[in-house]
């Protein structure tokens, strides 16, 4: 029996006064891990001499010790992840999650809600995830579309008892999956609406603790905050931290921990008979120095050597870093761009902000830093767009950062306090004058092509070409033929 299962059976079991029966929970978080299974140099802690922080040994190091003391306090304790667990690097992509979800077993998780780039390699990953995790993955408003049920790889909630009380986990998913995940990945998968979701456990389940492990971003966990009288929700997607979390107008605390695991959510519940009556939640650091769990770095290495042979080879070298900072164009998506528009011969080019992962480096560049930039294996495609849709394109991009996008082959002005719809003015396009009724070439990649992101002007084109070249495959050729070098320019001008 484990201890925090023993604990709960001694809490159960010994019922005493009022006073006696507050329970002590501690609840471990994580979210968008990505597979970032190395540390890395927190350069905004400290830019001339970063620590490391992050990387899977140091934070199953730190899960253990967090636990230990929370235990040694007399609380039960649950470590719990809001989503996307293995997507973006080589270490998680190339055993298709296998060795992050073998590192999850050995943290001692719980439960893992299942988030949104867990589909990326379609749903059979999933559920071939779930046949080695030791733990249940929650999605509880994912249905089949034919049956109305939930998938078996997906439990709806899962629920503990802990003294008098019960606390149920409820794994719930963006219902805007459509726009981030490519069609054929969640074929045949519908997900509905989260208020509906909370509102039936609300509605069914009235004499337990409701705990929502929520993969939805940031903005709409605190719009269900207010809806909904939860002691805290904890979230992922946004990749948002907030290490001191403020109750909403219903006593709801909202939790995140940035990504990649270099921090550590923990929400403090005490419990008296079956309500909680205190919430505190902050952040642990995860620093490679507070040391790194032996058997983590034992099971890394069991793949690294395999991984390392192809991913850690030399491609080329970057004079300057290249970066993909907020504000008009970025150095980095300029080169991306550059290389969709050359490698296709189009006169246009766009590139998701969001679909960039990683800076890069100045110095010697490996396969590894392009596979880290462009992980999601999507291929270049090419099609006629009007001007006036490549107008349109741009005047959606610049409504949110999450749907901003890169360029190469055009130029054009952004002023935002101009009226919606008359915000950008496109002034070059192929070097020539922007015109509206002219048809240009453009490049994109297939998620963009297929709507991502929302971007369903793209749909509007004509004569497309999937072109079956991969964007990686382009950024390597890109990186062999020279030196890897962003044009400066500022394509995309704020005012």
């Amino acid at each position: 029996m484990t201890g925090r299962a023993l604990l709960a059976l001694l809490l159960v079991a010994v019922p005493a006064c009022a006073e006696e029966v507050a329970a002590k929970v501690v609840i471990l978080h994580t979210n968008d891990l990505h597979g970032r299974v190395y540390a890395q140099k927190a350069t905004w802690l400290d830019k001339e001499n970063p620590p490391m922080v992050g990387g899977f040994a140091a934070l199953a190091s730190t899960i253990r010790r967090e636990r230990a003391k929370a235990w040694a306090d007399g609380a039960t304790v649950f470590v719990v992840d809001a989503g996307d667990w293995f997507q973006g690097t080589p270490e998680g992509d190339l055993p298709r999650g296998k060795l992050v979800v073998e590192w999850m077993n050995l943290a001692g998780y719980d439960l893992a809600t299942i988030g949104n780039h867990e589909f990326d390699k379609g749903a059979g990953t999933v559920e071939d995830l779930a046949r080695i995790a030791n733990f249940p993955f929650l999605g509880a408003n994912i249905r089949r579309e034919k049956t109305g049920r939930r998938p078996s790889w997906a439990a709806g909630s899962r629920t503990y008892a802990v003294g008098e009380a019960k606390i149920t986990f409820i794994g719930i998913l963006t219902t805007a999956m459509r726009t981030l995940v490519m069609p054929e990945a969640i074929e045949g998968l519908r997900f509905e609406s989260e208020e509906k979701t909370l509102s039936w456990y609300v509605e069914h389940c009235s004499d337990r603790i409701l705990i929502p492990v929520t993969h939805c971003g940031k903005d709409r966990d605190l719009e269900l905050a207010e809806k909904f009288a939860f002691p805290v929700i904890i979230g992922g997607h946004s990749h948002s931290g907030i290490p001191n979390p403020k109750p909403s107008t219903t006593g709801c605390y909202v939790c995140q921990c940035f990504a990649h695991g270099t921090v550590l959510g923990r929400v403090d519940l005490t419990i008296q008979g079956k309500k909680v009556v205190k919430v505190s939640a902050g952040h642990v650091p995860v620093k490679v120095a507070d040391g790194e769990d032996p058997e983590s770095v034992a099971l890394i290495a069991k793949y690294a050597r395999e991984i390392g042979q192809s991913m850690d080879v030399v491609i080329g070298d970057a004079p300057e870093a290249m970066t993909r900072n907020a504000g008009g164009s970025s150095p980095l998506g300029n080169w991306l761009c550059d290389v969709m528009r050359e490698s296709t011969r189009s006169q246009v080019a766009f590139h998701n902000r969001t679909g960039i992962r990683a800076d890069l480096a100045a110095g010697p560049v490996r396969l590894r830093d392009m596979y880290t930039i462009s992980p999601f294996s999507n291929t270049l495609v090419t099609f006629d767009l009007s001007g006036a849709d490549v107008d349109s394109v741009l005047e959606y991009s610049i409504g949110t950062s999450a749907v901003f996008l890169e360029v190469s082959g055009l130029e054009c002005e952004v002023d935002m306090k101009a009226p919606e719809g008359a915000r950008v003015t496109v002034t070059k396009v192929a070097a020539e004058p922007w015109d509206a009724t002219r048809t240009y070439r453009v490049v994109t990649n297939s998620f963009l092509a297929a709507g991502g992101d929302g971007h369903t002007t793209f749909r509007n084109g004509k004569n497309f070409v999937e072109t079956g070249v991969d964007m990686l495959d382009a950024q390597v050729e890109a990186c062999r033929k020279g030196p890897v070098k962003a044009a400066g320019e500022n394509r995309i001008r704020m005012k």
